[in-house]
């Protein structure tokens, strides 16, 4: 995405925060764009925050949209032939380990096409953040930008169960999900249809990968595990250990036609080995 806004020759930023770390995650500042930069925003504050615009618009999406399309005049189609390729290579030079993530939010995708999938700051976000096509709206969200939430993802998914009185998935790192633990209870008092899915790698693993990518001694990553089936098993939900990846699927399914709430755990050395 940084190189197709380099070739830019104007980008039109609707509704984002354009914010540093959600334009490259490990590097600080803005980025010196050749392109004009256009900025929709229903927020006139927010519109000059971070990438400093060019052009400031200020309205809602839908309908400042809808009234810039007649303003706009017809120009020849373009060639995007390259694009999948493009997508392809640049998908293919990204770790491992994000790579197997994606591929795993796919796998969700592709089983329960219809499932809202919450994502906490975790592995498998991480490389969904980057390379994940949700197959509609309101079906892919998470907290693994900017700061980081760590926490986000079950309650939230219990929000989404609440308000849509559907199953939905929290995509939750085994460091993430300790911060909202007790959550379950609630999932568990009102027998929510919620999938609870941990990317266990027993620490803070994309922390202490960066802290050794850039020379740092990593402190503070590697934290005490606990044993999340026993204590899914005390709040009373179902509790499923996959052995490999392929064991995804059908424990999804399982887990929607059973109700109420599910945890279903993988360690990320079982993703990334079948991946």
């Amino acid at each position: 995405m940084r190189e197709l806004m380099k070739a830019a020759d104007c980008i039109l930023a609707v509704g984002t925060e354009c914010g540093p770390t959600d334009y490259d995650m490990y590097v600080t500042g803005y980025p010196k764009l050749a392109a004009r930069f256009i900025r929709l925003d229903i927020d006139p504050e927010q519109a000059m925050r971070g990438f400093m615009p060019d052009l400031a618009l200020i309205g809602a999406a839908q309908p400042s949209l809808a009234a810039l399309l007649p303003l706009i005049a017809p120009a020849a189609p373009r060639d995007h032939g390259a694009l999948p390729a493009l997508r392809s290579r640049i998908r293919a030079e990204l770790p491992a380990i994000l790579q197997a993530g994606c591929a795993v939010v796919e796998e969700i995708r592709d089983t329960l096409p219809d499932l809202p999938i919450v994502g906490d700051s975790t592995q498998a976000v991480y490389g969904a953040n980057l390379d994940y096509a949700a197959p509609a709206p309101r079906l892919y969200f998470g907290s693994a930008t900017g700061f980081g939430t760590l926490g986000y993802a079950l309650p939230a998914a219990i929000g989404a169960t609440l308000a849509t009185g559907r199953p939905a998935l929290a995509l939750c790192g085994d460091g993430g999900l300790q911060f909202t633990l007790p959550e379950l209870a609630v999932a568990r008092e009102l027998n929510l249809p919620l999938i609870v899915l941990i990317w266990n790698n027993s620490g803070y693993r994309e922390i202490k990968t960066s802290m050794i990518d850039m020379g740092v001694e990593p402190i503070g990553v590697d934290i005490f595990t606990p044993d999340f089936a026993a204590l899914a098993e005390g709040f009373g939900c179902a509790v499923i250990r996959a052995e490999k990846r392929s064991d995804l699927p059908a424990l999804l399914r399982a887990a929607v036609a059973r109700g109420g709430p599910s945890v279903i755990e993988i360690t990320e050395d079982v993703v990334v080995e079948n991946a």
